[in-house]
């Protein structure tokens, strides 16, 4: 599932598993270093959409490593609010669920 839309190139991230760290990330990075536009596709409504549920054990989801990664570069996606921007934060921050 896809997450994220790099608006300024049109190009969407496809998350941090398999090609994540080699192609995603440096896209984000450059997005974040050029001030760029960076957009939410899925607005996530409560915490367990951050996480992926596999053989009745929750994982850590890739559109949370995406959150996570933003969140640590202080780096807010231009179509939500403030408030849901601060939700976000305290469901992605605690590392467990």
């Amino acid at each position: 599932m896809m997450n994220w839309k790099f608006v300024k190139y049109g190009i969407e991230v496809i998350g941090f598993d398999h090609r994540g760290n080699e192609v995603n990330k440096p896209w984000l990075t450059k997005a974040i270093n050029a001030g760029d536009d960076i957009e939410l596709a899925t607005l996530p409504h409560i915490r367990l959409e951050l996480y992926n549920r596999q053989a009745g054990v929750y994982k850590i989801s890739t559109f949370r490593k995406e959150l996570k990664f933003l969140i640590s570069n202080n780096y807010k996606p231009s179509n939500i609010n403030n408030y849901e921007w601060q939700t976000i934060k305290e469901w992605v921050l605690p590392e467990i669920l």
